[in-house]
């Protein structure tokens, strides 16, 4: 690889050299891959069997058995699975190994939840991930700290600074910071473009509203 000056950044030593954003992945005559800036600085200085591209400078590095996420900005590997890192949203990373799914924060540089779930999703309408253990759902934030400790058979999105759940097969709300609105004793609820709440208690109906910080 050449600048716009003629200088060589990029030695003549490699098979293949493809480019993702501002960094360069090289392979060698071994099959073997290294990392360099688009200044033609080498990254990480060991190799790797495989290098794939993540989310904004950070990359899933493959060595034998194992995995490894490479901070490119400082040529440091944060985390190592025997699994699949992929990205999950901003600043969040998705492990994934014989255990389950966990998530690793890139701004504490630590994992925030252990691969042990069936899955993990984002909530619609909040910042907080929704966990899944293969039973019962939970809300984390991007901490990995749970605003409460209830388990829901179902949780919604959050419209209007609400959310619906279901709890023991009866519907309850909950508000921003997961505070119950609503106690989960009613056979229907919903919330509706009015942001009034609708819900069914017995052969009663109500109506509900809710402001911001969840007052009623």
């Amino acid at each position: 690889v050449y600048d716009i000056s003629g200088n060589r950044i990029i030695p003549i030593a490699y098979h293949v050299i493809n480019q993702f954003e501002h960094y360069f992945i090289a392979q060698d005559p071994e099959g073997l891959k290294y990392i360099y800036t688009k200044e033609g600085n080498l990254v990480y200085s060991g190799s790797f069997t495989e290098i794939t591209p993540i989310y904004a400078g950070y990359f899933q590095c493959a060595r034998g058995n194992k995995f490894f996420l490479l901070e490119a900005s400082t040529g440091s590997l944060l985390d190592s699975t025997t699994g699949r890192y992929s990205f999950f949203r901003r600043g969040l990373i998705d492990i994934k190994d014989n255990n389950g799914r966990g998530l690793y924060n890139l701004n504490l540089k630590k994992r925030i939840l252990t691969p042990s779930f069936t899955g993990l999703f984002n909530q619609n309408g909040s910042s907080y991930i929704i966990t899944y253990d293969g039973t019962l759902f939970g809300l984390v934030d991007s901490a990995g700290k749970s605003p409460s400790d209830k388990r829901y058979i179902s949780i919604g999105p959050f419209r209007d600074n609400v959310c619906i759940v279901r709890e023991n097969g009866w519907y309850g709300l909950i508000g921003q910071q997961a505070q119950t609105l609503l106690p989960s004793r009613y056979s229907y609820l919903y919330v509706g473009d009015d942001a009034v709440v609708k819900g069914k208690q017995g052969p009663a109906f109500f109506l509900y509203e809710f402001d911001s910080i969840g007052q009623m």
